[in-house]
């Protein structure tokens, strides 16, 4: 009887050993969400204006993590949003609102260039796929309310904000300005539409994307101009080209309102430029080298 429950035992210890295993080899992904850590600031336009609030996880129940908000639409209090189920592998992300019972999908890393995803009844596909700061990107062909393309992010979640799904919240346009966990900044975005990770109120710095700077052709053969307006309200602009990998490729002080860049020796393939003002404010725009 002994030896019948010693090779129990350790058959229990085998299973223990194997999923612990499976665990620790799929972590291929930083965490979207961790209970009791994970803080998110969260903008939303209202009748009244724009506001910046804070969504954070709580406590964990089962495979589940419940998250609250706290800002203005709840008057100051925080309110149970939902909650949400991780893969293994932190590609995908499962979210229950508070007023439903079964799962949505929110985010998924594992797309590919042309994949389709549901965002409720729009269905959008995959536009590219590259990685900044060492994190992946999964960009679609439609566009938020602030500038950008719906994105999602590595270990940050869905640019849309992670209650993108939730209809009835009265929480319009929602958009992820930045992440902290254990209340260090992780992630902050790189839209005009903000100083770090508060509205850009003044606009004596920032202009939307669309009037201050303009580049064509786009995608492009071997050369583009860029054309910025106002350029003589600033003592130094600075363009700057980058792969997906992060790595600036080309760099050049701009001192006129047009200039060509030459990027024939480029490979075909995704870049980034980005355009900072007086060492300070920046712009950030996708190009496509063919």
């Amino acid at each position: 009887m002994k030896q019948i429950g010693s090779i129990f035992n350790l058959m229990v210890l085998l299973v223990i050993l194997n999923i612990s295993l499976q665990k620790l080899t799929a972590q291929e992904y930083k965490e979207v969400i961790k209970s009791d850590n994970s803080v998110w600031r969260i903008a939303h336009k209202q009748l009244s204006g724009n506001f910046i609030d804070t969504l954070y996880a709580a406590i964990q129940i089962g495979d589940y993590i419940e998250v609250l908000y706290k800002g203005t639409m709840f008057n100051g209090e925080s309110k149970y949003v939902g909650k949400f189920r991780s893969s293994l592998d932190n590609s995908k992300l499962w979210y229950i609102p508070p007023d439903k019972t079964v799962e949505i999908l929110v985010f998924d890393l594992s797309l590919k260039m042309g994949d389709e995803f549901n965002f409720g009844t729009y269905t959008a596909k995959v536009d590219s796929v590259f990685y900044l700061d060492s994190l992946k990107y999964i960009e679609f062909d439609i566009s938020t309310d602030w500038n950008e393309k719906v994105r999602f992010i590595e270990g940050v979640g869905p640019n849309l904000s992670l209650i993108w799904a939730w209809e009835t919240s009265g929480i319009l346009s929602p958009f992820c300005v930045c992440k902290y966990e254990d209340s260090i900044e992780v992630y902050v975005n790189k839209n005009q539409n903000f100083i770090n990770c508060d509205l850009n109120t003044t606009n004596s710095e920032y202009f939307a994307a669309t009037d201050l700077i303009k580049i064509s052709p786009n995608p492009i053969q071997d050369i583009f101009e860029i054309r910025i307006n106002s350029i003589e309200n600033y003592s130094k602009v600075e363009l700057q080209i980058i792969n997906s990998s992060n790595k600036i490729l080309f760099k050049k002080r701009l001192i006129d309102n047009r200039t060509n860049i030459n990027i024939s020796g480029f490979s075909s393939g995704i870049y980034f430029v980005l355009i900072r003002f007086n060492q300070k404010n920046q712009n950030f725009t996708k190009i496509i080298k063919q």
